[in-house]
């Protein structure tokens, strides 16, 4: 899952990119311009990420159902070969993901592994900053804030 919290309104998505490996959204994931493609990157960083969202249109049999939560599969996993809205979080703005690896807590700066999912920062800098756990209907979400410059690994406690 993917929510905006504190974002620039119409900010340009990126929407013409299709999955090469199968995605949830909320994940981070890296463009390959080449090929039109986006996939969780090959090594763990900070750099050129972009978060994956979805659009919410039932299709199919769920066109006949009229009760949907945003957390119903259909609405957060992208298949191969399938569109989706990447979006870019700018220094300054604030978004929440489900996904996130055990560990990550408010305090604590993370970066996109290679599973596409946010995880606390061992070593080494990141622009990200977990700033709180969210309870979202009962959905627990990492609220991150993009950093103006990048930081230090998280202090150990």
């Amino acid at each position: 899952m993917l929510r905006d919290n504190k974002t620039i309104i119409s900010k340009p998505v990126a929407a013409d990119y299709t999955a090469s490996a199968k995605v949830a959204c909320g994940m981070g994931v890296v463009l390959n311009t080449t090929n039109k493609t986006f996939a969780p990157p090959s090594a763990a960083g900070d750099t050129n990420i972009f978060l994956v969202d979805k659009e919410r249109i039932p299709t199919g049999m769920y066109t006949a159902l009229s009760d949907f939560s945003d957390y119903d599969d259909i609405f957060m996993t992208v298949n191969i070969g399938e569109y989706a809205k990447l979006k870019k979080y700018l220094p300054g703005e604030e978004f929440m993901t489900d996904q996130y690896a055990e560990g990550v807590a408010a305090g604590k700066y993370v970066n996109v592994g290679t599973d596409g999912k946010f995880a606390a920062l061992a070593s080494g800098t990141s622009r990200y900053l977990c700033i709180g756990i969210v309870n979202d209907n009962d959905h627990k979400l990492a609220l991150i804030q993009v950093c103006e410059a990048v930081a230090a690994e998280s202090p150990t406690e």
